[in-house]
């Protein structure tokens, strides 16, 4: 990716990088997390609530991933898009964790719950055929 776009993206406001993220995640059929040996990173807002960060592609989530995410052994992991609808969405569901969608280098991303970014991905999806 080429640095003057990603400069482009950064620039975006949340929404607009959330929507970014959705057309190029679906387009892309992955996702980006940070993780650890054995499992993913999540952060604990301002508000108290657990959000696993993620990111559409390698080369932002390498500029913008949260120090407090940075254990010694972290690195950044690729999720096929239909192990994260069918996985990772689901398990979140359960453990009551919503996504920050693509946080940017001064800390602010969408958060939403596990529902509006299955439907937000499904609905992309759709539009795709």
């Amino acid at each position: 990716m080429h640095s003057k776009k990603i400069e482009n993206i950064l620039r975006l406001e949340s929404e607009d990088r959330y929507e970014y993220s959705i057309r190029e995640i679906v387009k892309l059929e992955e996702i980006w997390v940070v993780a650890v040996p054995e499992n993913i990173v999540t952060i604990v807002d301002r508000n108290g609530q657990e959000t696993l960060p993620v990111w559409p592609h390698k080369e932002v989530a390498e500029i913008c991933v949260l120090e407090e995410m940075k254990h010694s052994d972290w690195y950044l992991k690729s999720i096929d898009l239909s192990v994260f609808l069918d996985k990772c969405i689901p398990d979140m569901k359960k453990s009551g964790i919503d996504f920050g969608v693509f946080y940017n280098e001064k800390r602010k991303c969408l958060s939403v719950d596990s529902h509006r970014l299955e439907a937000d991905l499904n609905n992309e999806l759709e539009g795709e055929c």
